[in-house]
């Protein structure tokens, strides 16, 4: 039998298979090209799982359930995380279409909300106009935890603070750090380029600060495969709940694939744009071909755009 030690962010195996490191070895793209490779110094693969410590990240245990599942291994997994909310129920009693201000949250929005808060940790795919961030808000309201939204631009850190502000209780504090700000509140919305800065200066401090939150949102987390967004939330060693938000979460290639799953493990909750459509929360689109009679000709792009795109 196999044991299977977990925390928040690295879990640890009491032995291992061979057959079972190779399923949490991936290629790196285009790993032929490398000069190491050519060499014969480097296999050319990522290996999720450390040898001989047998860390592998946490996000990645369903895959290790999965896999053992399959070959027939006995696991036993001691989870050794300690869950912030005593009382799950108290926090799920907490969703409801109304717990936001100005906004009734949809069906789907509140199922998104049970699914997280229940399973601790995962991705939320959902296009473009469900309203992903409200969801995110409701919660962060739901757990009452110190949170931290991570975000990869300026504009997006302005405007997911000011969202947070608008859907919360009067008077809730929203931190910021980012664009040469640096206010931390229980709730704070970060640039990862900023908190990656600060590690560079002082990376004891940034750690610590990053260990201080208990929930982690990771938005656009398709991006969070690189290696800014990855190291930042593998320094997150007390946030129990980890979650991403995406309309395309896995649609890369494999490592950034699994790299994303590492962080916050598999999709937990889903919804596609036709269903969307269906409900009438989306508008279908409807894309025509304008034919241009004649080439178009112009001295700058500024005449070439208006003659070929604007008046055509």
């Amino acid at each position: 039998m196999i044991q299977v030690f977990v925390t928040n962010v690295y879990s640890r195996l009491s032995d291992y298979t061979e057959e079972l490191e190779k399923h949490l070895t991936v290629p790196y793209p285009k790993y032929w090209f490398s000069q190491k490779y050519k060499m014969g110094l480097w296999d050319g693969m990522y290996h999720f799982l450390k040898i001989p410590s047998l860390k592998f990240p946490t996000g990645l245990l369903f895959l290790v359930e999965e896999f053992s599942q399959q070959a027939g291994l006995r696991l036993e997994v001691v989870d050794q995380r300690h869950c912030p909310i005593s009382d799950l129920g108290k926090a799920l009693s907490r969703v409801s279409p109304r717990m936001l201000s100005g906004i009734v949250l949809r069906d789907y929005q509140v199922e998104a909300v049970r699914a997280a808060v229940s399973q601790g940790r995962g991705i939320l795919e959902l296009p473009t106009g469900s309203g992903k961030t409200e969801i995110a808000i409701a919660i962060t309201k739901a757990l009452g935890l110190r949170t931290l939204f991570l975000v990869h631009t300026r504009d997006l850190l302005y405007q997911t603070a000011e969202r947070f502000r608008k859907r919360l209780d009067s008077g809730t504090r929203i931190g910021i750090i980012g664009d040469q700000e640096f206010e931390v509140e229980e709730i704070t919305v970060a640039t990862v380029q900023s908190l990656s800065s600060r590690m560079k200066s002082d990376l004891s401090t940034t750690r610590k600060l990053l260990s201080w939150f208990e929930v982690m949102f990771q938005d656009e987390t398709h991006h969070s495969s690189a290696p800014t967004f990855f190291k930042i939330g593998m320094f997150m060693h007390n946030a129990y709940f980890r979650m991403g938000l995406s309309g395309t979460a896995l649609r890369r290639d494999v490592l950034s694939n699994m790299k994303v799953m590492a962080l916050t493990g598999d999709i937990i909750y889903r919804l596609q744009t036709t269903e969307l459509i269906e409900r009438g929360t989306l508008s279908d689109i409807e894309i025509r071909m304008i034919e241009n009679s004649e080439i178009v000709s112009g001295t700058t792009w500024q005449q070439i755009y208006e003659r070929g795109v604007v008046q055509c």
